[in-house]
């Protein structure tokens, strides 16, 4: 009996410390729980606070966001306006430079031009020059022919004057032929003074045409050439511009006298230059064959 009320008074011992002992870990769970319960509280203060936290900086973002978009959406206008700017520039001085070159194609083609007239002036007035100088030499050339003609006329008067005696049928014929070569000289001379009074006039006709039309710019040069070309034909009187002229020709001066007369000029009705020279020479050899006989027969 008492074995069993110390076993049953041991169990409710051990039943007792048991019971302590859960309520022990009771309280401390209880204890635990109100813990994490305060601790869940924070944590949802804090998730709270956390959470208007980043509402005020998501706001703050929106609105940071909001003035990028702007600042952004400025800096592309600002970026267009510079580029239209810049092509607004760029088109002036495409522009300008456009009207430069016109300006400068335009002095350029007025230069040419009057280089071309000025040039187209100088020469025309070189192939005046070229044909004053052209009837310059044939006016020496026929002053010489002339001169040559009246000097073997004067010999044949004077070898004629000096004849004694009666003339026999042979100079009788001699003297008819030169008679006759001498009218024929004289024919042939007076047509070619008339060639060359033509020849003249044509070119003071064509002179004052041109003048006239403004071609020629300036008068007095043809003026002073004219004065030098009668200083030169004055001069050409002299001997040793003839005895030039000679040696001129026998050392081959060239009169283009083929080309005038395929042309029709008046200058085709005039000698050539071999055919003056042979004038010259029979007359020099009919001088001399004169002054042979006269000195025979003497």
């Amino acid at each position: 009996m008492e074995k069993s009320i110390l076993e049953a008074t041991g169990e409710l011992e051990r039943e007792r410390r048991s019971r302590e002992r859960v309520e022990r870990v009771c309280k401390e769970l209880v204890r635990g729980i109100g813990d994490d319960r305060a601790e869940v509280e924070e944590l949802k203060r804090q998730t709270v606070n956390l959470q208007d936290e980043l509402e005020r900086e998501r706001e703050i973002l929106q609105v940071e966001l909001d003035k990028e978009r702007e600042m952004l959406q400025i800096a592309d206008e600002w970026r267009e306006e510079r580029v239209q700017m810049k092509l607004s520039e760029a088109r002036c001085q495409f522009e300008e430079k456009n009207t430069a070159i016109d300006e400068l194609r335009n002095e350029l083609e007025a230069y040419l031009v009057s280089r071309k007239q000025q040039e187209s002036k100088i020469a025309t007035r070189e192939k005046f020059k070229r044909e004053d100088e052209i009837f310059h030499e044939e006016r020496i050339h026929f002053k010489f022919q002339e001169k040559a003609i009246n000097q073997s006329r004067n010999e044949m008067e004077y070898l004629s004057s000096e004849k004694d005696g009666e003339i026999d049928i042979q100079g009788e014929l001699e003297d008819e032929n030169e008679n006759m070569c001498r009218e024929s000289s004289s024919l042939e001379f007076e047509e070619k003074n008339k060639a060359i009074d033509q020849l003249r006039n044509e070119l003071e006709t064509f002179i004052n045409a041109k003048i006239q039309k403004g071609e020629i710019c300036n008068e007095r040069e043809f003026e002073g050439e004219d004065e030098n070309l009668h200083e030169r034909e004055t001069d050409s009187g002299d001997d040793s511009d003839l005895q030039s002229i000679e040696l001129d020709m026998e050392n081959g001066m060239q009169w283009d006298f083929e080309k005038m007369r395929e042309e029709g000029s008046v200058l085709a009705k005039l000698p050539s230059r071999g055919t003056v020279v042979q004038i010259i020479k029979n007359y020099w050899v009919l001088s001399e064959n004169e002054t042979k006989k006269k000195m025979q027969n003497k």
